[in-house]
């Protein structure tokens, strides 16, 4: 609904207006084969259709693929400009501005079962908890924030024409559940934390190991972010883990 909210404001009160989403690879690079395009774009007035918005395996990744068909739509039907940037898993904490004052840290989420399992793993490892993993694990394609943040900065230099719906697929490196939880703990363990991993069944309803080659073409300029170059943030607060 928020969707056709804000479809339904550009139409009335700024038709050129550029829509970046932030949508998620979950169901462009889990396919049963690879297309060679990084980047899919749709002048909708041709009648083409989207190969890439399909299977999505959670409510959530089914909420993200719905707000796409409905851009989509919306591009067809009013020819408004639309970028949806597809992104896997965004971690970190640290932008510009936070390195400058750190009340303005970005909100950390997790959760013990759901969430960024990267986050998860984290608090985790703070809390000297367990790291729930799963035995085998998926794919996934892993993004800084940093990147993420100039991954939108890029789009909105480089809009969308109207009636176009672009597609970007954006990651920097593809990691299994289980290699991260690895990571995590050599991390921990070189920190001093006892840091242990507990393989559980798999929460949601999908398979163990499946294709996973989502191709991409990197929309960020400049070099790139890294997993292995993080940097300790956090436990000067009381109320904040020290990750």
């Amino acid at each position: 609904m928020s969707t056709a909210n804000l479809v339904h404001a550009v139409k009335e009160h700024h038709i050129d207006c550029h829509i970046i989403k932030l949508g998620t690879m979950a169901f462009t690079g889990r396919r049963t084969s690879t297309s060679k395009k990084a980047i899919w774009r749709w002048n909708t007035r041709a009648a083409s259709t989207p190969s890439c918005i399909q299977g999505p395996g959670s409510l959530y990744h089914l909420t993200k693929a719905q707000d796409g068909d409905l851009l989509y739509f919306y591009c067809r039907m009013w020819g408004i400009r639309v970028t949806d940037l597809n992104q896997g898993p965004v971690y970190g904490l640290n932008t510009e501005e936070s390195r400058e004052d750190p009340r303005l840290l970005p909100i950390f989420n997790y959760d013990d079962i759901f969430g960024t399992v990267l986050n998860r793993f984290l608090v985790q490892a703070a809390a000297r908890v367990p790291l729930t993993s799963m035995a085998g694990g998926t794919d996934s394609g892993l993004l800084n924030l940093m990147d993420t943040i100039a991954c939108v900065e890029l789009a909105m230099r480089q809009p969308a024409g109207a009636g176009e719906y672009r597609v970007f697929n954006q990651f920097v490196e593809t990691f299994a559940v289980n290699e991260l939880a690895a990571r995590v703990q050599a991390a921990g363990r070189n920190l001093g934390l006892p840091v242990e991993i507990k393989n559980i069944p798999n929460p949601r309803l999908e398979a163990e190991e499946h294709y996973y080659n989502p191709p991409h073409r990197p929309f960020v300029s400049g070099p790139a972010t890294p997993l292995s170059h993080g940097r300790r943030v956090g436990g000067d607060a009381p109320d904040r883990p020290d990750l």
